[in-house]
């Protein structure tokens, strides 16, 4: 700065002119250093003004599309949730109306089930003794075989003879094997012994067929006992009975009938009970056959599933 003057008239609260002197000062050295500093501080307080702006102008566009993504939310769950409404009512109406269309229609029913059951004797049975023995040759096989068969032929037919009424006794032919071994293993003294083996065996059946069913099981065990009294039961085996019984088509259509009458029966009882009047079938399957055998006797049984309409 310039010199001041030595002196300048100032005035005073009072209105008194008063000298006041001022002292003159040099002017002090400019630090290029720190308005270099002053300048970059500026520009990065600047910087972060705008910045901040940038931040705050940002956030506001977030906010106001963030408020319409939420509208635009909101929306959609109202769309949503009113035509889910307007479904369940739809829903709600159809079902109404098929339920009284069924009212109406053919949903008074009554479903039942009956059953019905028959015993069945049996036809014939028959019974079989089998006899089989083997040897080193055919020759001795065959000539053993043959004098075994005709004690155990002859001790049956004298048994169902003397003992009991409609049998009757017959043989097949007999079969000759060959098993093309000629050694086999056996034990002897707890050791295995390699001996020659009887390759050729001859057997045949005795068949004994009776129509009298109840004694059937019974002539069965007597000719076992028969065998083992006269020590010929060495190469005879006796089977169990077999009984033969009539084709169940000749009864499935009595057995139908009846099983159906006793699903009306039950259905009628329903009906009666709840205070309805029960009216034509609607529907009845067949069902199928069960056989359960018991000895000469055997069970058919069916069960028959009906609908009724209640009138």
């Amino acid at each position: 700065m310039a010199e001041l003057a030595d002196a300048r008239d100032l005035k005073s609260r009072d209105g008194n002119i008063v000298p006041v002197r001022f002292r003159s000062r040099a002017p002090k050295a400019v630090n290029k250093k720190n308005i270099t500093l002053k300048a970059l501080n500026l520009q990065g307080f600047l910087g972060i003004q705008k910045q901040n702006s940038a931040q705050a102008k940002l956030r506001r566009t977030n906010k106001e599309k963030g408020g319409l993504t939420m509208n635009i939310t909101k929306n959609k769950q109202v769309i949503c949730i009113a035509v889910i409404c307007v479904t369940i009512v739809f829903s709600a109406g159809l079902l109404g109306q098929n339920i009284r269309i069924g009212l109406l229609s053919d949903s008074r029913v009554i479903s039942s089930r009956g059953a019905a059951e028959q015993s069945v004797k049996a036809l014939n049975a028959s019974i079989y003794v089998e006899i089989c023995l083997n040897d080193y040759s055919i020759e001795d096989a065959k000539n053993k075989f043959d004098a075994e068969f005709n004690n155990i032929y002859n001790c049956v037919s004298d048994l169902v003879n003397t003992g009991f009424a409609g049998c009757e006794v017959e043989n097949a032919d007999a079969l000759l094997k060959d098993s093309r071994n000629e050694y086999e293993i056996e034990w002897v003294d707890d050791k295995q012994v390699k001996v020659k083996a009887k390759r050729y065996s001859v057997s045949n059946t005795v068949k004994i067929h009776t129509t009298e069913v109840e004694s059937a099981q019974k002539l069965r065990d007597d000719i076992e006992a028969k065998l083992i009294t006269d020590s010929l039961s060495t190469y005879a085996t006796v089977s169990g009975v077999r009984f033969v019984y009539p084709d169940v088509g000749n009864i499935k259509p009595e057995l139908l009938e009846q099983s159906y009458i006793e699903a009306r029966k039950a259905a009628e009882q329903f009906a009666k009970n709840s205070g309805q009047s029960l009216g034509k079938l609607k529907t009845a399957d067949q069902g199928f056959v069960d056989l359960t055998p018991d000895g000469y006797l055997q069970t058919a049984r069916i069960v028959t599933n009906a609908t009724f309409y209640i009138d």
